[in-house]
Protein backbone atom coordinates (compact mmCIF):
# COMPACT_ATOMS: atom_id res chain seq x y z
CA UNK A 1 0.00 0.00 0.00
CA UNK A 2 1.10 3.63 -0.63
CA UNK A 3 2.16 5.36 2.15
CA UNK A 4 0.40 8.29 3.23
CA UNK A 5 3.93 9.52 4.72
CA UNK A 6 6.12 8.92 1.42
CA UNK A 7 3.58 10.89 -0.89
CA UNK A 8 3.11 13.58 1.37
CA UNK A 9 6.79 14.07 2.19
CA UNK A 10 7.07 14.40 -1.72
CA UNK A 11 4.57 17.02 -2.00
CA UNK A 12 6.66 18.98 0.58
CA UNK A 13 9.55 18.83 -1.37
CA UNK A 14 7.82 20.51 -4.33
CA UNK A 15 7.99 24.12 -3.81
CA UNK A 16 4.81 24.67 -6.21
CA UNK A 17 2.32 22.03 -4.73
CA UNK A 18 3.44 23.14 -1.18
CA UNK A 19 2.04 25.79 -1.32
CA UNK A 20 -1.41 25.11 -2.22
CA UNK A 21 -2.04 20.94 -1.95
CA UNK A 22 -5.37 20.49 -0.51
CA UNK A 23 -7.85 18.05 0.46
CA UNK A 24 -10.08 16.52 -2.18
CA UNK A 25 -13.07 13.90 -2.07
CA UNK A 26 -14.88 15.80 0.45
CA UNK A 27 -18.62 16.78 -0.34
CA UNK A 28 -19.13 19.08 -3.51
CA UNK A 29 -20.37 21.85 -1.32
CA UNK A 30 -17.46 21.61 0.62
CA UNK A 31 -15.27 21.64 -2.23
CA UNK A 32 -16.69 24.82 -3.80
CA UNK A 33 -16.27 26.71 -0.39
CA UNK A 34 -13.26 25.21 -0.05
CA UNK A 35 -12.21 26.66 -3.45
CA UNK A 36 -14.01 30.42 -2.36
CA UNK A 37 -12.01 30.38 0.58
CA UNK A 38 -8.55 29.07 -1.47
CA UNK A 39 -8.64 32.49 -3.16
CA UNK A 40 -8.57 34.29 -0.40
CA UNK A 41 -5.70 32.82 1.05
CA UNK A 42 -4.09 31.59 -1.78
CA UNK A 43 -0.70 33.37 -0.63
CA UNK A 44 -0.36 31.32 2.83
CA UNK A 45 1.31 28.17 3.04
CA UNK A 46 -0.87 24.85 2.94
CA UNK A 47 -0.69 21.74 4.84
CA UNK A 48 -0.39 18.14 2.14
CA UNK A 49 -3.14 16.30 2.71
CA UNK A 50 -4.30 12.58 1.88
CA UNK A 51 -7.58 11.38 1.81
CA UNK A 52 -8.08 7.08 1.46
CA UNK A 53 -11.50 5.96 -0.22
CA UNK A 54 -12.99 2.92 0.31
CA UNK A 55 -11.39 1.67 -3.30
CA UNK A 56 -8.27 2.36 -1.96
CA UNK A 57 -7.14 5.43 -3.88
CA UNK A 58 -5.17 8.79 -2.61
CA UNK A 59 -6.39 11.91 -3.86
CA UNK A 60 -4.20 15.23 -3.77
CA UNK A 61 -4.75 18.71 -5.73
CA UNK A 62 -1.15 20.15 -7.67
CA UNK A 63 0.12 23.41 -7.15
CA UNK A 64 -1.34 23.98 -10.33
CA UNK A 65 -4.95 23.12 -9.63
CA UNK A 66 -4.60 19.54 -10.86
CA UNK A 67 -6.52 16.33 -8.89
CA UNK A 68 -4.24 13.88 -8.61
CA UNK A 69 -5.54 10.63 -7.64
CA UNK A 70 -3.02 7.34 -6.94
CA UNK A 71 -4.53 3.66 -6.92
CA UNK A 72 -3.24 1.47 -3.91
CA UNK A 73 -1.74 -1.57 -5.61
CA UNK A 74 -4.47 -3.97 -4.33
CA UNK A 75 -7.39 -1.77 -6.27
CA UNK A 76 -5.66 -0.97 -9.70
CA UNK A 77 -7.41 -2.44 -12.71
CA UNK A 78 -5.52 -3.69 -16.41
CA UNK A 79 -4.94 -0.36 -18.74
CA UNK A 80 -6.92 -1.07 -21.78
CA UNK A 81 -4.03 -1.73 -24.70
CA UNK A 82 -5.21 0.82 -27.44
CA UNK A 83 -4.04 0.18 -31.21
CA UNK A 84 -3.95 3.25 -33.76
CA UNK A 85 -2.08 5.50 -35.92
CA UNK A 86 -0.45 9.06 -35.04
CA UNK A 87 -0.60 12.13 -36.75
CA UNK A 88 1.76 10.81 -39.54
CA UNK A 89 -0.46 7.95 -40.32
CA UNK A 90 2.10 5.21 -38.61
CA UNK A 91 0.99 2.42 -36.03
CA UNK A 92 0.62 2.67 -32.77
CA UNK A 93 0.21 0.33 -29.97
CA UNK A 94 -0.03 1.79 -26.26
CA UNK A 95 -0.48 -0.17 -22.82
CA UNK A 96 1.87 -2.80 -23.16
CA UNK A 97 3.31 -4.08 -19.79
CA UNK A 98 7.18 -4.11 -19.21
CA UNK A 99 7.71 -0.76 -18.24
CA UNK A 100 5.96 2.12 -16.82
CA UNK A 101 4.16 3.76 -19.02
CA UNK A 102 2.58 7.81 -19.60
CA UNK A 103 -0.22 8.88 -21.41
CA UNK A 104 -1.45 12.28 -22.10
CA UNK A 105 -4.69 13.20 -23.36
CA UNK A 106 -4.75 16.34 -25.05
CA UNK A 107 -6.21 18.70 -27.95
CA UNK A 108 -4.82 21.80 -30.04
CA UNK A 109 -7.88 23.44 -29.06
CA UNK A 110 -7.09 23.38 -25.18
CA UNK A 111 -5.51 26.21 -23.63
CA UNK A 112 -3.87 24.39 -20.70
CA UNK A 113 -2.72 21.51 -22.95
CA UNK A 114 -0.66 24.47 -24.63
CA UNK A 115 0.58 25.62 -21.19
CA UNK A 116 1.76 22.05 -19.94
CA UNK A 117 3.36 20.86 -22.89
CA UNK A 118 6.52 21.78 -22.45
CA UNK A 119 6.54 20.14 -18.93
CA UNK A 120 5.64 17.19 -20.14
CA UNK A 121 8.91 17.33 -23.01
CA UNK A 122 10.80 17.97 -19.93
CA UNK A 123 9.33 15.37 -17.95
CA UNK A 124 9.87 12.87 -21.04
CA UNK A 125 13.77 13.46 -21.64
CA UNK A 126 14.05 13.29 -17.67
CA UNK A 127 12.67 9.84 -17.59
CA UNK A 128 14.01 7.78 -20.14
CA UNK A 129 13.37 4.94 -18.84
CA UNK A 130 9.54 6.00 -18.99
CA UNK A 131 7.32 4.82 -22.25
CA UNK A 132 5.87 8.20 -22.92
CA UNK A 133 2.60 8.68 -25.52
CA UNK A 134 0.00 10.69 -26.09
CA UNK A 135 -4.49 10.84 -27.23
CA UNK A 136 -5.10 13.33 -29.46
CA UNK A 137 -8.71 14.02 -29.16
CA UNK A 138 -11.76 15.99 -30.96
CA UNK A 139 -9.24 17.18 -33.39
CA UNK A 140 -8.14 18.44 -36.80
CA UNK A 141 -4.83 16.60 -37.84
CA UNK A 142 -3.45 19.70 -39.08
CA UNK A 143 -3.60 21.85 -36.01
CA UNK A 144 -2.42 19.05 -33.64
CA UNK A 145 0.48 18.64 -36.11
CA UNK A 146 1.31 21.97 -35.72
CA UNK A 147 0.79 21.58 -31.60
CA UNK A 148 3.68 18.51 -32.34
CA UNK A 149 5.97 20.75 -33.91
CA UNK A 150 5.70 24.09 -31.97
CA UNK A 151 5.84 21.91 -28.66
CA UNK A 152 8.80 19.69 -30.16
CA UNK A 153 7.09 16.22 -28.45
CA UNK A 154 9.36 13.58 -28.51
CA UNK A 155 6.95 10.91 -28.17
CA UNK A 156 3.90 9.80 -30.55
CA UNK A 157 0.19 10.19 -30.06
CA UNK A 158 -2.88 8.46 -31.10
CA UNK A 159 -4.87 10.82 -33.17
CA UNK A 160 -8.03 10.10 -32.70
CA UNK A 161 -10.43 12.40 -33.84
CA UNK A 162 -13.99 10.89 -32.41
CA UNK A 163 -12.52 10.19 -28.93
CA UNK A 164 -13.73 7.02 -28.83
CA UNK A 165 -10.82 5.48 -26.83
CA UNK A 166 -11.41 7.00 -24.15
CA UNK A 167 -14.13 4.72 -24.13
CA UNK A 168 -11.88 1.98 -23.41
CA UNK A 169 -11.12 3.24 -19.77
CA UNK A 170 -14.81 4.21 -18.80
CA UNK A 171 -14.78 1.15 -15.88
CA UNK A 172 -11.70 2.06 -14.71
CA UNK A 173 -11.29 6.01 -14.65
CA UNK A 174 -13.43 8.99 -16.06
CA UNK A 175 -11.37 10.81 -18.58
CA UNK A 176 -13.74 14.17 -19.20
CA UNK A 177 -11.63 16.59 -20.81
CA UNK A 178 -8.19 17.48 -21.73
CA UNK A 179 -5.62 17.32 -20.45
CA UNK A 180 -5.73 14.35 -18.70
CA UNK A 181 -2.48 12.29 -17.50
CA UNK A 182 -2.12 8.62 -16.83
CA UNK A 183 0.62 6.42 -15.41
CA UNK A 184 0.56 2.59 -16.02
CA UNK A 185 2.72 0.82 -13.87
CA UNK A 186 5.18 -2.17 -15.02
CA UNK A 187 2.27 -4.42 -14.86
CA UNK A 188 0.20 -3.49 -17.30
CA UNK A 189 -2.31 -1.27 -14.66
CA UNK A 190 -3.93 2.06 -14.31
CA UNK A 191 -1.48 3.22 -11.05
CA UNK A 192 -2.39 7.40 -11.42
CA UNK A 193 -4.43 9.77 -13.05
CA UNK A 194 -3.92 13.39 -13.26
CA UNK A 195 -6.86 15.34 -14.37
CA UNK A 196 -5.44 18.98 -15.23
CA UNK A 197 -2.40 21.06 -16.13
CA UNK A 198 0.75 19.46 -14.67
CA UNK A 199 4.00 20.43 -13.98
CA UNK A 200 7.20 18.54 -14.83
CA UNK A 201 8.34 18.32 -11.24
CA UNK A 202 4.71 17.27 -10.62
CA UNK A 203 4.27 14.12 -12.74
CA UNK A 204 8.54 13.32 -12.25
CA UNK A 205 7.57 12.97 -8.78
CA UNK A 206 4.61 11.05 -8.89
CA UNK A 207 6.63 8.28 -11.05
CA UNK A 208 9.39 8.40 -9.47
CA UNK A 209 7.18 7.25 -6.44
CA UNK A 210 5.41 4.65 -8.21
CA UNK A 211 8.24 2.99 -9.71
CA UNK A 212 9.71 3.24 -5.66
CA UNK A 213 6.73 1.45 -4.92
CA UNK A 214 6.43 -0.99 -7.64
Amino acid sequence: MLLAGSIGSWFASTALDRRSVRLVGRPLWLRIAAGVVSGVIAALPAACSTATSGSGTKDYVSGTGAAITVFDPASRQSAPRLRGTDLEGKAVVIGQAGGLTVINVWAAWCPACWNEADALVQAAHQLPHVAFYGIDIHDVRSAAQAYVRRSDVPYPSLYDPSGRSLLAFHDIVTITSPPTTVVIDAQGRVAAVVSGELTATTLVGLVHDLARKA
